[in-house]
């Protein structure tokens, strides 16, 4: 079990603690108290200046162009967790250490990424991060806790909205596309449809005016309306 150096001691036993967290999972932690989304997370890590702004925007590129499902995650919070000695959590774990080495320092900018690609059982845990029977935080000195705190802004990044937007904003022209195609497809075939029934129609006439000459296919033309206004002798009155 891994506990941050600025928390406070923990009210229960630590193998209670362990036990309950864990369960059969592969690893365990809380989700943040006070940050809706990772967006959330890089905007604030952002505005207090906890890393270089370069590295924390290209990571944040990054990974609205790989996978901007997780920039909508609910953050872990990591300051407190439990983890499995399996070979899934240190792989999943390695693969943290190269994110944290590549990008920004902040594991928590780069844990919903992580875990979203590792194969472990993850187990949230329902505690809140500041205070709770497993820990309490801030512990430490010298840390810009009511700067952390305060900050709740809902905002993304610029940059990533606007990366993230351009991505669904293709995705949707493709789909509106494919939807044109088949009803164009559609369209076309009805068009086709009607084509050949009139193409059959004067093939149908041309043949009768073979056959019968025109002057048949005329006096048969008149005798089908006259049967008709016999058996329907109201119709033409009413087109009158």
């Amino acid at each position: 079990m891994a506990v941050h150096r600025q928390l406070g001691a923990a009210e229960a036993d630590p193998e209670e603690i362990f036990e309950s967290w864990l369960g059969d999972g592969d690893y365990a932690t809380c989700l943040h108290s006070f940050r809706e989304t990772v967006l959330d997370e890089f905007d604030a890590v952002l505005e207090l200046g906890y890393d270089d702004a370069a590295r924390i925007t290209e990571q944040l590129i990054h990974y609205a162009e790989l996978r901007p499902a997780v920039l909508d995650q609910h953050p872990y919070w990591n300051g407190m967790f439990a983890r499995r000695n399996a070979p899934a959590v240190h792989e999943m774990t390695d693969r943290w250490f190269d994110h944290v080495l590549r990008y920004s320092r902040r594991d928590q900018l780069s844990a919903n990424f992580v875990f979203s690609e590792a194969s472990i059982d993850l187990r949230v845990v329902d505690e809140d991060t500041n205070d709770s029977v497993s820990h309490q935080w801030p512990a430490g000195v010298g840390r810009k806790t009511h700067k952390t705190l305060a900050s709740r802004k809902r905002s993304g990044p610029l940059l990533a909205e606007i990366r993230r937007l351009r991505l669904e904003i293709a995705e949707l022209k493709r789909v509106l596309a494919d939807a044109r195609l088949v009803e164009d497809a559609k369209l076309r075939a009805y068009i086709q449809e009607l084509e050949s029934k009139l193409v059959y129609a004067r093939s149908r006439h041309a043949a009768a005016v073979r056959i019968f000459g025109p002057r048949t296919v005329a006096f048969a033309s008149r005798v089908r309306t006259a049967v008709r206004r016999i058996v329907s002798p109201g119709r033409d009155s009413r087109q009158k």
